[in-house]
């Protein structure tokens, strides 16, 4: 895997968008565009970090909104639900968030905690993919709807 596969979220088609567009979009997955909403999905789009609940609370302060706990965390699950946003489990277990919704696999440092996305050449994304049929045969009862690798080891920065 070349280092130009590698990506942010600013270098992703998810990039910023007006909140106009976010509120159409958000309308169009069925969901009301309120202004925390509007908020919470810009800041994802924009981000680079894969926020934890706090750390996207912490992030949307900055910017002047002020939402609580419960309305952060009931605004990613219906935004989630819509199929806007993704969670996953980072490697020490803390629930983050992800608005890149393009196929992609994340590079995780053991040491700093940070998460970098990773999109592959085709014909790597093929051997995910093939990887995954056969587990999903081997594995009776299951059926795979899609599959992402987790990438552990030490950043640039923390090597450095």
């Amino acid at each position: 895997m070349s280092a130009s596969n590698q990506s942010t979220h600013a270098e992703s088609p998810a990039g910023a968008a007006s909140p106009d567009a976010l509120a159409a979009e958000i309308r169009a997955h069925g969901l009301r565009p309120t202004p925390a909403r509007i908020a919470i999905l810009t800041h994802l789009r924009e981000a680079r970090d894969h926020p934890t609940v706090d750390g996207l609370r912490a992030a949307l302060r900055e910017h002047h909104h002020d939402l609580g706990q419960a309305t952060v965390y009931q605004n990613l699950e219906r935004l989630t639900d819509a199929g806007l946003v993704a969670r996953f489990l980072d490697g020490a277990g803390l629930l983050r968030f992800d608005a890149n919704r393009t196929r992609h696999h994340h590079l995780l440092c053991t040491v700093c905690g940070r998460i970098t996305d990773v999109t592959l050449e085709p014909g790597e994304a093929r051997s995910v993919d093939r990887l995954a049929a056969g587990v999903s045969e081997k594995k009776q009862g299951w059926a795979i709807a899609e599959s992402q690798l987790e990438m552990r080891g030490v950043c640039p920065s923390c090597r450095g």
